[in-house]
């Protein structure tokens, strides 16, 4: 009795695998190309880690694929030809090529393509977070002033958190609404959230990695396009929200020699 019912069950998993078959798959929406972003339209019933590598020219970016229906990701590495490859996990570190396409752009605005909700910085209107960048920017007239506002509030209204980096995984992602709310995170949720504050009135921003003279490790911040100083200007709110708690004055705009970018989106 037991063999037959293994038998049955046997026959169940193969016909239900063939007529419901279990994959994981991404379709790529092209329709804001030349915005610099493109979005993987998701299919995961695997339920196994998927990846995306963007390349161009001799750089690479690696994201991890979240379980949701779709993500964006930008075209932040200049007009050309991009190669976009999907992964999906087989064992352990091991993935498999699910599919591979080239894009092009060939007319992307820097300051266009970092205005985006992307994966890293993601905003939307209905964000509590984008919300207050709202309020605080409401009746300001220049860029100026509303990088000061936004800048301001998040020196000094969000703190370091010194426990979470020991238990972070490999590839975490900042919510914006989740660090928002809480009002304290690490360099990665400051730089997210000061980005999304800041593209969604407007202002150019980037999420930046690499290392600073300010910090001993890995650290996060933003560039941010302001058109009085008619350049990319460095700004780090990680750092100069601990000036402002210990209530010592620090110039918003970073010396470039300080930083060492590695990566930017």
């Amino acid at each position: 009795m037991k063999r037959q019912t293994l038998s049955l069950l046997l026959v169940f998993v193969l016909a239900f695998s063939f007529f419901f078959p279990v994959y994981a798959a991404a379709t790529l929406d092209k329709t804001n190309v030349e915005k610099g972003v493109i979005v993987l339209q998701l299919v995961n019933s695997s339920n196994k880690k998927m990846k995306a590598i963007i390349e161009k020219d001799s750089n690479k970016y690696t994201y991890t694929l979240r379980a949701r229906a779709s993500e964006s990701f930008p075209l932040q590495m200049g007009p050309g030809v991009y190669t976009l490859t999907t992964l999906e996990n087989v064992t352990g570190n091991q993935y498999k090529q699910l599919s591979k396409e080239t894009i092009d752009m060939s007319n992307a605005n820097e300051n266009v393509v970092f205005l985006n909700s992307i994966q890293l910085v993601e905003w939307t209107s209905t964000m509590k977070a984008i919300d207050k960048a709202t309020e605080l920017t409401a009746g300001l007239s220049t860029e100026d002033e509303k990088f000061d506002a936004i800048y301001n509030y998040m020196t000094a209204n969000f703190a370091y958190d010194f426990d979470k980096i020991s238990s972070l995984p490999a590839d975490y992602i900042p919510d914006t609404d989740t660090i928002f709310n809480l009002k304290k995170g690490i360099c990665y949720d400051y730089s997210c959230v000061t980005g999304a504050m800041l593209r969604s009135v407007g202002i150019p921003a980037k999420l930046v990695m690499g290392y600073t003279e300010y910090v001993d490790e890995y650290h996060a911040w933003n560039e941010v396009y302001l058109a009085s100083q008619k350049k990319w200007c460095v700004v780090d709110t990680t750092v100069d929200a601990q000036y402002v708690a210990a209530k010592v004055a620090i110039d918003k705009i970073k010396a470039d020699s300080k930083y060492k970018k590695v990566k930017e989106y």
